[in-house]
């Protein structure tokens, strides 16, 4: 009984045979089809690159690669916005500037254009003050001073600052104020005198040389004034950027940046007014014809000075801007230098030539030959 109970309880354990598959028939299967060449190809290096331990590295590479493109791409397109924007704010903060410092040559050169129809000689004596007039024409320059400063001070007091209150400065205060004074001193005073060379030298020349000389320095004057302006400009804003509160030598460079474009803009542009007007239109300022020959055989010069100089007005105001005044003096009176020793040449020239056993004071058939036949005909 008790082997028969067992038997039953081990039929009732035993799990039941798991149903046999249907018989499936070899016709029946269909294996995908293999990919081409190409394909298995690119998954073979798919496959590779997802094994390989750098693969991870090298996508993240990538990816930062692209990003950063992106960005300078961005960066690039800003900058350039900004650095138009800048021109722009420059240009509309020089603008208003540029009439202060256009009234003076203009007035002379209209002086010039009027003069200059009536008399060759009268042209010349436009270089020099004559006798005749020198104590009406100090006292105009003295009275115009006065009340130009006077003008000045009743605005300054109108804006808040006590201009017509006057202290005795200190050591102190006059030593720092001959540190930023007296570079600026020898810069102007290095033009100046340049400029009174040019005339002596230019008179030594003759009448005819002199007018021609006041005419071109006129119209010099007249253009290069153009870029007195972008100075202001760079002595107003750089000093904030170099050594303010606010202190950004980017933005600093990016300034600078723009008024040398707008500087090489204007130089170009007054450089080919400037020349074009006394070649094609010299009859505006006078009518005999040595003068104007004398006018045209300076225009190479002439051009290549009024193409830089609106940029060297912008060097010269962030120079100032940056307090860097020793540079500035030094380079002024190097360049003051140089230009007295070119004039200086001339001299040094004409005389050996005259004291020369050849030339005309020591040799007894100097010319003779062409001036008897000159004389014959």
């Amino acid at each position: 009984m008790s082997a028969h109970l067992r038997l039953l309880s081990a039929a009732h354990l035993t799990p039941a045979p798991a149903p046999a598959p249907a018989p499936t028939s070899l016709h029946r299967l269909r294996l995908p089809a293999p990919p081409p060449s190409a394909a298995r190809l690119r998954l073979l290096r798919e496959t590779r690159l997802e094994e390989s331990p750098r693969f991870p590295r090298a996508a993240r590479c990538r990816c930062a690669g692209s990003a950063v493109a992106r960005a300078g791409e961005d960066g690039d397109e800003a900058a350039a916005a900004g650095l138009w924007e800048q021109v722009r704010d420059i240009v509309v903060f020089a603008g208003p500037a540029l009439g202060l410092w256009i009234c003076g040559p203009l007035m002379s050169l209209i002086d010039t254009m009027v003069i200059g129809q009536t008399s060759a000689l009268q042209l010349a004596a436009l270089a020099f003050t004559g006798s005749g007039n020198y104590e009406i024409i100090t006292s105009a320059n003295t009275y115009a001073q006065v009340v130009a400063a006077f003008m000045m001070m009743q605005n300054l007091n109108n804006k808040g600052f006590r201009a017509f209150s006057f202290t005795i400065p200190s050591g102190r205060e006059l030593l720092q104020i001959f540190e930023v004074a007296a570079p600026v001193f020898v810069t102007m005073t290095s033009k100046v005198a340049f400029y009174a060379l040019l005339t002596y030298s230019a008179t030594s020349m003759g009448a005819i040389t002199l007018a021609a000389h006041q005419v071109m320095i006129n119209i010099l004057c007249m253009c290069t004034v153009w870029g007195e302006p972008l100075s202001q400009t760079a002595q107003s804003f750089m000093p904030e950027l170099i050594y303010g509160a606010n202190r950004n030598v980017t933005k600093a460079r990016m300034l600078l940046k723009s008024l040398v474009i707008i500087g090489a803009i204007a130089g170009a542009v007054l450089g080919t007014v400037g020349t074009l007007v006394p070649w094609l239109f010299p009859s505006l300022f006078t009518n005999d014809r040595m003068v104007v020959q004398q006018m045209h055989t300076v225009l190479a010069p002439y051009f290549s000075v009024l193409l830089v100089t609106p940029s060297v007005h912008c060097l010269e105001g962030t120079l100032l801007a940056g307090r860097d005044l020793r540079y500035l003096s030094q380079s002024m009176g190097v360049c003051f230098c140089i230009g007295t020793l070119l004039l200086m040449s001339r001299f040094a020239s004409g005389s050996q030539r005259l004291i020369s056993p050849t030339g005309m004071l020591y040799n007894e058939n100097f010319n003779q030959v062409e001036y008897i036949e000159t004389k014959a005909t």
